[in-house]
């Protein structure tokens, strides 16, 4: 699938041909909200925390506010590698 503000395509890590990942993003995609239609798969939970993280601080960037970097955390929590 293509993003709505790019002509490029996706791009596709090396392992994005195992089935039963394609298979599970896809059942992902058919029961989230009309919209959601994009699956981003992560091998921990942490990765998953740190990534959406990333994802958060990149979105209000591109939305010409990037002074929104406040994160609410739990003391002592682990929330990623970086």
């Amino acid at each position: 699938r293509r993003c709505a503000s790019s002509t490029a395509p996706p791009r596709r890590h090396p392992l994005s041909q195992h089935r039963p990942a394609t298979q599970l993003a896809s059942k992902l995609v058919e029961l989230s909200p009309p919209g959601i239609n994009k699956v981003f798969l992560c091998d921990s939970g942490s990765v998953s925390v740190e990534v959406a993280i990333k994802m958060a601080v990149q979105y209000w960037h591109q939305k010409d506010l990037p002074g929104k970097k406040k994160l609410l955390t739990l003391r002592g929590g682990y929330h990623g590698d970086t």
